[in-house]
C-alpha cells in the first residue's frame, strides 16, 4: 500500500518513527539539576514512558498524511478544513489513549496503586487529550509541509518537462521551416537551365536529389559532427560552381581536430547559401572553424563585395533569423550569430559552445 503521492506506507512510518524517537529521547532528557543516580531498569522506564505517546502517533501517521493531503489544513474554506481537523484530532487522540492504555498502565504501575483499567483510561482522557490534540497538530502540519515540498517539486519537474517538450517543437519547427527553404532555392537554381542548357540541368538536379537526402537526415538529427557539415557546405558549392564555373571559388578551412566538434544539424547551410548567392559568379566564399578558449568559431565569407547579408533579400532573412532562433534555443546566451563587414568581405560569424561525443575528446 501506498500513501498520497505515491510514497510507500512503510517509509511513512520509517520517517515517523525515526522523527518520534528523536523527540522522545529528547523529552525524555532531565532539565533540572541531575538527581540520584537512576538503575537501568528506571531508566529505561521512564525513556519507554516519554516514546510510548510518539510512538503512538507514528503508528497513526498514514492516516494523518491521508487526511492532511485530502484536506490540508489551509484549504479553502478555511473552517471546513479547520472543523475537519480538530474532530480528526479528538478522535484519533482518544483512540491512541483508549489503544496504549494497557502500556500506559504497566509503565505507570496502575496495578501497583490500585487504579483499574477504567479508571486509568478516565484518568488519561482527562488529563492527556489536550496534550495529544497538540501533538496531532504537530503531525498534522508536518505532514502539510511534506506534502506541499513533495507538490512544489512535482509542479517544478511538470514546468521543466513542459518547457523542454516546447523548445523540442519550436526547434523541430525551425528544422521544418529550413527544408523547404533549401528547397525551393535549389529547385530555382536548377529551372534556370532547363531549357537553356538541358544536360547541365540534368546533372545539377542529380546533385541536388543527393543534397535533399543529406539535408533530410541531417535536419532528423539534433546536432551533427562539424564533418558532415563542412561535406554539405562543399556538395552545395558543387552545384553553384556547375551554375558558375571556376568563377566562384569555394574554400574550407577547418583543421581535423575541430571536425568532431558537435553542432546543430544544418546551422551553417543558410549562411552558406547567402554567401553563394552575393558571390555569384565572380566571387570567393570562405567557410572557416576553429577552437577558440572552449568555444567553436565558425566563420562564412563573401569576398565579392556585395551587398551585407543582412540585406540579402527575404530568403536571407529567412535563413538568418532562422539560425540566430536555433543558436537561442538550443544554447541560450552561451551562443550568437554575428554580421560584420571586413574590407570588401561581408562575414558571419557563428560562436558556440565547444562539445565532442562522449569518447571524442575534449
Amino acid at each position: 500500500m501506498r500513501a498520497p503521492g505515491g510514497v510507500p506506507l512503510r517509509t511513512v512510518w520509517l520517517v515517523a518513527f525515526a522523527a518520534a524517537t528523536a523527540v522522545g529521547v529528547v523529552d525524555a532528557l532531565p532539565l533540572d539539576a541531575p538527581g540520584p543516580a537512576l538503575g537501568a531498569a528506571a531508566v529505561a522506564r521512564t525513556l519507554a514512558r516519554d516514546l510510548l505517546p510518539w510512538y503512538g502517533w507514528a503508528a497513526l501517521a498514514p492516516l494523518v498524511v491521508v487526511l492532511a493531503a485530502r484536506v490540508p489544513l489551509a484549504s479553502i474554506p478555511l473552517w471546513r478544513s479547520t472543523l475537519v481537523h480538530l474532530a480528526a484530532g479528538i478522535g484519533l487522540s482518544a483512540l491512541k489513549l483508549v489503544l496504549l492504555a494497557p502500556l500506559t498502565a504497566v509503565l505507570y504501575g496502575w496495578g501497583d496503586a490500585g487504579t483499574d483499567a477504567w479508571g486509568g483510561v478516565r484518568w488519561l482522557l482527562a488529563h492527556r487529550l489536550l496534550t495529544n490534540g497538540v501533538m496531532y497538530a504537530f503531525a498534522a502540519t508536518a505532514a502539510t509541509a511534506a506534502l506541499a515540498r513533495r507538490d512544489a517539486r512535482e509542479r517544478t519537474l511538470a514546468a521543466s518537462r513542459l518547457e523542454a517538450e516546447l523548445a523540442r517543437a519550436e526547434l523541430q519547427l525551425l528544422r521544418a521551416q529550413l527544408e523547404p527553404h533549401f528547397l525551393f532555392n535549389a529547385l530555382n537554381a536548377v529551372a534556370a537551365y532547363v531549357r537553356v542548357d538541358p544536360p547541365l540541368a540534368e546533372r545539377m538536379l542529380a546533385r541536388v536529389s543527393e543534397l535533399l537526402r543529406l539535408v533530410l537526415r541531417l535536419c532528423a538529427a539534433d546536432d551533427v559532427s562539424l564533418g558532415e557539415e563542412m561535406a554539405l557546405a562543399e556538395r552545395y558549392a558543387e552545384v553553384h560552381r556547375m551554375r558558375f564555373g571556376d568563377g566562384l571559388a569555394f574554400r574550407l578551412d577547418a583543421p581535423p581536430e575541430v571536425h568532431a566538434a558537435r553542432v546543430p544539424g544544418v546551422i551553417l547551410q543558410p549562411l552558406v547559401e547567402n554567401a553563394l548567392r552575393h558571390a555569384a559568379a565572380g566571387g570567393e566564399v570562405s567557410v572557416r572553424a576553429r577552437r577558440e578558449d572552449g568555444r567553436l568559431v565558425l566563420t562564412v565569407s563573401n569576398a565579392h563585395g556585395g551587398p551585407a547579408a543582412a540585406d540579402g533579400g527575404s530568403g536571407s532573412a529567412v535563413g538568418l533569423a532562422n539560425t540566430r532562433a536555433r543558436l537561442e534555443r538550443l544554447y541560450g546566451p552561451a551562443a550568437r550569430l554575428t554580421l560584420r563587414r571586413e574590407e570588401a568581405a561581408t562575414v558571419a560569424e557563428i560562436v558556440l559552445p565547444w562539445r565532442v561525443a562522449e569518447g571524442g575528446g575534449r
